[in-house]
């Protein structure tokens, strides 16, 4: 398999310097407004990657936003199951808990746990560009941005207009996009409507989705605003999910938001912004349905095979709301620019699982309940002398229970001559334990409401070299000294994993990637993307065994070609070599039992997508895992082989205008 991989790299590696422009072409770039600031430009990160997934051919609901990053990116993509349904974002080695999820630049990171980062109501067309600031940057997007932070930028109508999207294809899949947006002089509005459902690939794998998402911006001479309402109702079987022996678990999640921000002013740019999200969870350990369990008499019996469970479980219920409000402003000054802010951020869990007790039920489920209030106030200056541009930030934070706190870092940048950069960067980075960390207590986890703040010192260095306006190369060093790491841990001869700040753990690594793209009719290749990741962990906890810290990918190498085939059809081949860390006690379903340790083995995925182009419609097929490799992102939990997915995407107000 490795061979057979790695001879397809090659393969296409020649293809493409065989074909290969030498004469300069022009990139087809994204245009961001700079009074709206919906992404992190003002950072001045050098270890900010953009993916620019408006240039690529996979414009359709099965493109997801955890698809495109597993499969663009030097991030991780942990996949429990597929479409989009649950994933764990890891940055630069980090576990799911230790990244902040921005949507136009705007924080809807969850408090009760990092798996549900990724449970947002935006498919691969509602998105223009995803940015990745790899590394710490707590000093300026808030506190748990520990180890990194994803921002999904929204793509703005650009003319008025109604698509239908429909797909189908394995384990009876199919998906529905309804998306309409209009253009006015001053404003915009785009909405969509996405349902998805699916058999599953495997026993208890099967989902059902559906997500509806608003945006409006109105802009004129004095201001600009933005408005977002969105809703994401989602169920799925979640085989394995958190227990290896316990298969038949299920998840119901609901979540939405709505989000305000309004920018004004000419030499003084003034930012204000406000925020509210829901999400309510009901986990069922036993999977209550005609197909699974039933429950009485406090015993839990499966309708198949009559199986009774003698233990009186109850499904667990969570209500998570996040509210939060901040103003900030920015000024050019004559060697750079100044910028400052201040952000409150409320967080509030109901549950009958999480948090301390309440005097009295709450809307039948929940008997829990907790709180907690942070307030963020930053400040960051950018000083540009020459070829020299320094940045320099910092944070101070304040939570009721664990004080004030701070954040800071410095980031450098220097021209080296006209088309190289040399970057260096220095960032104090923090997370708060999740409500999950804090309080959960079940069959074989336990919580600790004693948990203390985890802290990382980032090192950064790099290298960006641009040749022209369509191709560019970055290697980029880093370093992170995590300290006071959250973990769940146990004892060698306990079955109980418990949290505690025992970790410390260090990261190094490099990140190398070329990137090129040719838009000329003469072109073979319209893009053509090549990555490497390396990363190494080190980890102090004494004889205590740790989970969520050693399972980080170790080698990852991304190969992305874009190219024409004939007049109207193009195509997209993509290859996933990774290697991850560590190892995991497989469970056998027959046996019913733990049985041998297996190692995290060597993974080459390979996809291919086929687009066809005319008038009013487009089809295409997408082909994921076309080699149907066997391989786990979690231990235990299943992913899918390979599946095929076959759309037709028809451009309504086309089709009106050509007959009319």
């Amino acid at each position: 398999m490795k061979r057979y991989c790695f001879s397809l790299i090659l393969l296409f590696l020649l293809a493409l310097i065989a074909n290969a422009q030498s004469d300069t072409i022009l990139l087809k770039e994204i245009t961001i407004n700079p009074k709206l600031n919906d992404s992190f430009e003002l950072l001045k990160k050098p270890y900010k990657e953009d993916l620019q997934i408006e240039n690529t051919i996979l414009d359709n609901p099965t493109n997801t936003v955890s698809s495109i990053v597993k499969n663009n990116s030097f991030a991780d993509i942990k996949q429990r199951s597929f479409g989009n349904i649950q994933s764990d974002l890891s940055i630069r080695g980090g576990n799911f808990n230790q990244n902040s999820i921005f949507i136009n630049g705007i924080n809807m990171s969850d408090a009760q746990t990092g798996h549900h980062n990724l449970v947002v109501p935006i498919h691969g067309g509602n998105i223009s560009t995803i940015e990745i600031i790899h590394g710490g940057n707590s000093r300026k997007l808030g506190i748990n941005s520990l180890a990194g932070t994803l921002n999904l930028i929204t793509k703005e109508p650009e003319k008025s207009y109604f698509d239908i999207d429909l797909s189908a294809g394995s384990f009876f899949t199919y998906n529905v996009n309804l998306s309409s947006a209009y253009k006015g002089i001053k404003s915009t509005h785009y909405i969509s409507a996405i349902h998805s459902q699916s058999n599953g690939f495997d026993y208890n794998t099967d989902y059902s989705k559906l997500s509806f998402f608003y945006e409006n911006n109105i802009r004129n001479k004095a201001l600009s605003a933005k408005t977002m309402l969105a809703y994401t109702d989602a169920g799925f079987g979640a085989q394995s999910f958190y227990a290896a022996h316990f298969p038949d678990q299920y998840e119901k999640i609901k979540t939405g938001f709505i989000a305000f921000k309004l920018e004004w002013g000419d030499k003084l740019n003034w930012e204000y912004k406000l925020y509210h999200r829901i999400l309510k969870d009901r986990f069922e350990l036993f999977r209550e349905h005609e197909d699974f369990y039933k429950h009485i008499d406090g015993k839990w019996i499966n309708n198949i095979t009559n199986d009774t469970v003698p233990w009186n479980y109850n499904h667990n219920y969570h209500y998570t709301n996040i509210t939060g409000s901040g103003i900030s402003f920015s000024k050019e000054l004559d060697y750079g620019d100044i910028s400052s802010g201040l952000e409150y951020r409320y967080e509030h869990i109901y549950s009958n699982v999480l948090g301390f007790n309440l005097f009295q039920v709450f809307n039948e489920y929940y008997i829990k309940s907790v709180d907690r209030q942070n307030l963020n106030w930053f400040a960051d200056y950018n000083l540009k002398l020459g070829r020299n541009n320094l940045n320099a930030g910092v944070l101070f934070y304040y939570n009721q229970k664990y004080s004030f706190d701070y954040s800071f870092g410095f980031d450098f940048e220097r021209q080296l001559c006209n088309k190289l950069k040399l970057n260096a960067g220095i960032n104090r980075s923090m997370r708060l334990p999740s409500f999950t960390e804090l309080f959960y207590f079940g069959p074989t986890n336990q919580g600790n409401p004693d948990l203390t703040p985890e802290y990382a010192m980032n090192f950064d260095l790099g290298l960006h070299y641009v040749r022209d306006n369509n191709s560019r190369l970055n290697i980029n060093i880093f370093y992170r000294k995590g300290q006071n790491i959250i973990s769940w841990i146990r004892e060698v001869d306990s079955v109980l994993w418990k949290t505690e700040n025992l970790t410390n753990l260090n990261t190094m690594g490099i990140e190398a990637g070329y990137y090129y793209s040719c838009f000329k009719e003469k072109c073979f290749v319209n893009s053509f993307q090549v990555s490497y990741v390396f990363i190494e962990q080190s980890k102090t906890a004494g004889q205590l065994e740790s989970i969520y810290t050693l399972d980080n990918l170790r080698h990852k190498l991304i190969l992305n070609i874009n190219h024409k085939l004939i007049n109207n059809l193009s195509a997209q081949l993509n290859i996933n070599a990774f290697k991850r860390n560590g190892s995991f006690i497989f469970y056998d379903r027959d046996l019913k039992a733990f049985t041998t340790p297996v190692n995290y083995q060597f993974v080459c995925l390979v996809n291919y997508s086929l687009v066809f182009e005319k008038d009013f419609f487009k089809l295409y097929l997408n082909a994921h895992n076309i080699l149907n490799t066997d391989y786990f992102d979690i231990g235990n939990v299943p992913v899918p082989g390979i599946m095929l997915m076959l759309g037709v995407k028809i451009k309504v107000d086309k089709l009106i205008k050509k007959n009319p």
